[in-house]
């Protein structure tokens, strides 16, 4: 049966017990319940061509893309399955938190930190980095920096150092880019060798009339 005029139903409405319930009370509309909790209680799935949500939206369970395949699982955390894209047409994305990468991690653009810690760090191409810190610092092919801190270090290749230090504070070996080389201090006592021979103290030579 075709009715072409329009309804208006003031008392509430109920289709087929849980399929459609509208109280006019609470002004809540349920799907497939009786007992809506909010303005619109749906229990079971919902399909569409597109969803826009505005303001604040609580998930609980995961959202589904192509093929049934959950893309986004949210409880405790939220986890992502695919590519994602933050801010793709521009913008800033911040989180309070850490952030932790269980693969690869590629940046197209400038990385800046404020301290990075690693157990190895690879760069290919030119790296200027003002202070380096290291157990060990292997280092090939061309290399500026401003300090480089390492309990033992291996630099092949051209290296522009503006300062060298061997020992605490360069009391074993000094050097800088104005030409001060300065060989053991105060407090340590450096025994130089050249060739296989042991090159005397300035004052041995002084004494000796060399």
């Amino acid at each position: 049966m075709a009715v072409n005029r329009n309804f208006v139903v003031k008392n509430g409405l109920q289709v087929n017990t849980s399929l459609l319930f509208v109280d006019s009370a609470t002004n809540r509309i349920g799907i497939g319940s009786t007992v809506p909790s909010t303005v619109l209680d749906v229990v079971g799935g919902i399909a569409a061509t597109d969803l826009k949500l505005t303001g604040i939206s609580t998930i609980s369970g995961a959202i589904y893309g192509d093929g049934g395949v959950a893309a986004v699982q949210i409880g405790s955390g939220i986890s992502i399955a695919g590519i994602t894209t933050l801010a793709g047409s521009g913008g800033i994305t911040t989180t309070g938190g850490d952030f932790y990468v269980g693969g690869d991690l590629y940046v197209g653009d400038d990385v800046e930190f404020d301290s990075i810690s690693g157990r190895e760090l690879y760069v290919s191409g030119i790296g200027t980095v003002n202070q380096f810190q290291a157990l060990t610092a292997n280092v090939s092919g061309v290399t500026t920096t401003g300090i480089l801190s390492a309990s033992s270090a291996i630099i092949t290749g051209i290296g522009t150092i503006q300062e060298f230090n061997v020992g605490t504070g360069g009391t074993v070996l000094y050097a800088t880019q104005d030409g001060t080389i300065r060989l053991g201090s105060g407090t340590t006592t450096a025994t130089v060798t050249l060739n296989g021979g042991s090159i005397p103290s300035v004052g041995l030579v002084i004494a000796l009339g060399g």
